[in-house]
């Protein structure tokens, strides 16, 4: 599950060997934060555009991950000049 050409290096425990992943946001929180909705990050994740962890029933996205994926997202504001432009 990964975003291509994504170059983040993966790093692991030395105990354990698990991935380290970061810290982990609800949905929920991160709809709150980049004021979507919930609905739009579900589609994310089904569509797998996002990374994401499954614990238990719930989903989680790294920190790292939203960060990466919002910086392919172009700016509103290179989108509004691209329209301008084309008009």
């Amino acid at each position: 599950m990964g975003i291509p050409g994504n170059k983040t290096e993966i790093t692991y425990c030395t105990h354990c060997g698990a991935p380290r992943i970061g810290r982990l946001h609800s949905l929920k929180t991160i709809a709150e934060m980049t004021d979507t909705t919930v609905g739009s990050w579900r589609r994310r994740v089904l569509d797998r555009e996002i990374p994401y962890v499954k614990i238990g029933k719930s989903v989680r996205i790294s920190a790292d991950a939203l960060y990466e994926y919002m910086e392919t997202i172009p700016s509103l504001i290179d989108e509004a000049q691209n329209i301008l432009i084309d008009n």
